[in-house]
């Protein structure tokens, strides 16, 4: 199954599946997910991850905002980085906007906590 992204006309929000519509068969691929990487790191566990493909629209952005919402509602502290310079979308997604982000904390030399923007539960955005 492919998470398609909103639309230019959609709601932005509509792409957080995990939120408009918990008992998805999307929302449950996004556990399930979750759920793996959280198997996988048991005696390491992870604390990074990194999300990039060859090519635009290939759905990532609408991947990390799910991902890491699940994640968040497992309990996880989550800190979602938007480093797509040239057309970043993640904060569309959290109705934010993106006047600080990844490169205000590059050229200010602040940190990314000082940058980044609660939003959701226990998620941090830094778009």
């Amino acid at each position: 199954m492919r998470i398609r992204p909103a639309r230019a006309d959609q709601d932005p929000r509509a792409s957080l599946i995990a939120e408009a519509d918990p008992r998805s068969p999307a929302s449950e691929a996004y556990r399930a997910l979750r759920t793996n990487i959280q198997f996988a790191g048991l005696d390491d566990p992870c604390r990074c991850i990194v999300v990039t493909s060859a090519t635009a629209g290939e759905g990532k952005t609408t991947s990390v905002a799910n991902f890491g919402a699940v994640s968040a509602q497992a309990g996880a502290r989550v800190c979602l980085v938007d480093s797509d310079l040239r057309r970043p979308s993640l904060h569309r997604i959290f109705g934010l906007d993106n006047g600080r982000g990844l490169t205000t904390a590059l050229l200010e030399g602040s940190t990314l906590a000082e940058v980044a923007r609660p939003e959701y539960q226990r998620i941090a955005a830094l778009c």
